[in-house]
């Protein structure tokens, strides 16, 4: 079959991407002689004599390619290299401006723009447009390569490291960035320390290999995965916190990609990651959070507030929590190891997650005594993934659940006298979780949501952290208005009523607040004022009584089976409900 033009363009793309230009020119050659107004086949061509330095020739097809389509980005990003590497960096600057201006998401423009600005020696502004080239595309690892070159070549060291391995991790195949730090880390090690950073300024067991790069090291937190220092840079002066992990040779390898996702998460409820190493020790540089005062206790951590907390500070608490694990859930990132610990609380007494990420490092490494997860705080499926099926998403929410609980009560819904008997009673579908209101009756409201939150399988649970936000706010919701309340209130009205049109006002009004009452039931997964709330719906319908018991006689036998209520469910009664409603007469 013969080659139509298009056909030819894809060949002498596949051609290109091979490196045998030539050939690639042909194939363009041959397309252009069936279509000659085809912009892309000029631009094809353009590139290709790019490649092979035929800088003019590759102008001229640039040129012909913009004036049949001149909402074309790629030929100006193109002329933008051109004009870069033939020293015309005035034009260089202005190509790329045209290609920044067409593409929607322009950051290998913003990249060639840096890489100009670079060779000219403004590294302000060569920095200014990798950091839109990152912004715009967090797989692109040149970036953060070019950045590293020029930390290095100003003496910043330490900063060049850093950018050399996140280079490393947003393009894995980036060979030179790993090149970059070998011979980095060669120099470090020709390097003489200085006399006053020969060794460490203190600190229990601070890694002299370390002195070069912090001081005022002090160890401020140890456990069975690593031990955690407060340190001031050498290079700006800034307290950070440095975690120095207990990772065997095996698995230090591994260490810099487990870590990498966390690079990517920027949110107020989130951690801040710096910097991560294995030379010359594996270590984390992480955002400082210092904790607060409460009395005569300095609290750093969930695990060092007192608690139970009062209510609205438990609502709070999980609240941002469960903000910063949407904002790592919607990168495809979940932390598995969520324990009061790993929840850090800063001078305001907010909440902080921390260490995504690590849980795999601790239970894979011999030096740990970490099993990638906290015996007490543990889902059904960290223990035992073969019948519950592997972690995901619904695994932050149980933890989450369980740090919510004791929050709440002070006390977590398992106890055992070792972790043989602790994990028997989590796995054990016997065993059901003592509720809230069995520890204080005032919490009775929440009994519903704990049932779903940590409930055994995972698809009994809430399926997205948003779905338990949104019970959170129908809990809220029935406080604040007090609907229940309210159609107490209707009903001893309608009692005493005789008028025909203010039955029929007060009859619909109760039938608002009664389906309300019904969905945030449903939502907050409070399933016997579910059931009283669809009892009470039953008065005011004919023609759906027969669905309404079907409804009832399920909810009662997931209630005796232990089975939550599901976002399916949820939208089956908010139907029957606004049948309801257009039933007595409402729109």
């Amino acid at each position: 079959m013969a080659e139509n033009a298009y056909q030819w363009r894809k060949k002498g793309d596949a051609y290109k991407r091979q490196g045998h230009l030539e050939e690639a020119i042909r194939c363009y050659d041959a397309g252009l002689s069936m279509n000659p107004l085809d912009p892309f086949l000029w631009y094809g061509k353009g590139n290709a004599l790019y490649k092979m330095k035929d800088f003019t020739a590759a102008i001229g097809c640039h040129d012909r390619a913009l004036t049949l389509n001149p909402r074309l980005d790629r030929p100006w990003y193109d002329k933008g290299n051109i004009f870069r590497d033939m020293g015309d960096y005035a034009e260089a600057l202005r190509c790329y401006d045209r290609a920044i201006a067409m593409a929607p998401r322009p950051a290998y423009s913003w990249y060639g723009k840096g890489t100009t600005y670079h060779r000219m020696g403004n590294y302000p502004e060569a920095l200014s447009c990798y950091d839109r080239a990152i912004a715009l595309d967090s797989h692109l690892g040149k970036p953060w390569l070019m950045k590293g070159d020029i930390y290095a070549d100003t003496g910043a060291l330490a900063q060049a490291m850093e950018c050399y391995q996140k280079a490393v991790a947003a393009e894995p195949r980036l060979y030179e960035a790993e090149s970059r730090i070998k011979e980095l880390r060669t120099k470090l090690q020709e390097t003489p320390f200085p006399p006053e950073t020969a060794r460490p300024d203190s600190g229990k067991g601070a890694p002299p290999s370390l002195a070069s790069r912090y001081e005022q090291m002090h160890l401020i937190g140890e456990g069975g995965f690593a031990a955690v220092y407060q340190a001031r840079r050498r290079s700006d002066g800034k307290v950070v916190a440095v975690k120095i992990p207990r990772i065997d040779e095996k698995n230090s390898s591994l260490f810099i990609k487990e870590v990498a996702a966390w690079y990517n998460l920027r949110h107020p409820n989130i951690v801040t990651l710096y910097h991560a190493d294995i030379y010359p020790v594996p270590l984390i540089e992480m955002e400082y959070i210092g904790g607060y005062t409460e009395g005569d206790i300095h609290v750093e951590d969930l695990d060092t507030l007192p608690k139970p907390v009062p209510v609205m500070r438990a609502l709070d608490l999980a609240r941002n929590i469960a903000a910063g694990l949407i904002h790592a859930h919607h990168k495809g990132i979940y932390h598995l190891d969520l324990k009061p610990q790993n929840v850090l609380l800063d001078r305001e007494g907010n909440p902080r997650v921390t260490d995504f990420g690590l849980a795999g490092i601790g239970a894979r490494s011999s030096l740990s005594m970490q099993a990638g997860f906290s015996p007490l705080y543990a889902a059904p499926e960290q223990i035992d993934p073969a019948t519950f099926g592997k972690p995901d998403a619904r695994t932050d929410i149980y933890l989450l659940g369980m740090i919510f609980y004791e929050l709440l009560t002070g006390k977590v819904p398992y106890e055992g006298s070792s972790p043989t008997a602790l994990f028997g009673m989590i796995l054990s579908g016997n065993t059901r979780i003592l509720l809230p209101s069995v520890h204080d009756p005032t919490l009775r409201l929440y009994d519903g949501i704990f049932e779903k939150l940590i409930a055994r399988k995972k698809e009994d649970r809430f399926q997205s952290v948003e779905e338990f936000v949104d019970a959170l706010d129908a809990l809220t919701d029935l406080e604040s208005l007090t609907l229940d309340r309210v159609a107490e209130e209707l009903k001893e009205s309608l009692l005493v009523s005789s008028s025909p049109d203010e039955i029929r006002r007060l009859t619909q009004k109760l039938v608002r607040v009664t389906a309300e009452l019904a969905l945030i039931h449903a939502r907050s997964n409070n399933q016997t004022e579910l059931l009283c709330a669809l009892t009470d719906l039953g008065y005011f319908t004919e023609a759906y009584r027969e669905h309404l018991d079907q409804i009832c006689q399920g909810i009662e036998y997931m209630i005796t089976e232990g089975i939550s209520i599901q976002s399916d469910r949820i939208e089956m009664l908010k139907v029957l409900c606004r049948n309801i409603e257009r039933e007595n007469g409402m729109v």
